[in-house]
């Protein structure tokens, strides 16, 4: 299969995905995961490797916010227990090298393993268009967080 090193990073740098309180994940995070992307009927699929800085800050009404450097989007969560659970269908899109992708968040979670560590899971579908080719897929994505710093 052949893969486009390009859309990749926008992907992720889209897909901005992830305890008993907000406190537990306020703060900065160091993220290193895997991002999958396909294009179903088309020779693209690719996984790339990932590490970013993530700020994680207190949004509205109790929300959660899950920024990373580079990226426009900021994509909100909610607590329960010691999950943030993402919210579904969280639309963002993001340009790089000329080209858009469009993600749409079908389901994710953060999970709080122990105060410094974090798992991230998060699945959806995206679109976008390469030299006037509409193309639309899948992606998956699943990462460590490690804290850097609190809030």
């Amino acid at each position: 299969m052949k893969s486009n090193p390009g859309i990749v990073p926008m992907i992720f740098l889209v897909l901005s995905g992830c305890g008993s309180s907000s406190q537990s994940y306020l703060g900065t995070w160091q993220e290193s995961g895997l991002l999958t992307a396909s294009i179903p009927g088309s020779p693209f699929t690719s996984s790339l490797a990932i590490t970013a800085t993530t700020h994680i800050s207190s949004g509205s009404s109790g929300a959660l916010v899950i920024a990373r450097d580079g990226s426009t989007c900021a994509i909100p969560g909610k607590i329960s227990g010691d999950k943030v659970t993402l919210q579904p269908g969280y639309q963002c899109s993001d340009t790089s090298t000329g080209t858009t992708v469009s993600l749409t968040l079908a389901q994710g979670t953060v999970d709080l393993i122990d105060p410094n560590t974090l798992h991230e899971n998060a699945t959806g579908s995206l679109s976008s268009q390469i030299s006037g080719q509409p193309l639309a897929g899948g992606f998956s994505y699943a990462a460590t967080l490690t804290r850097q710093s609190a809030q």
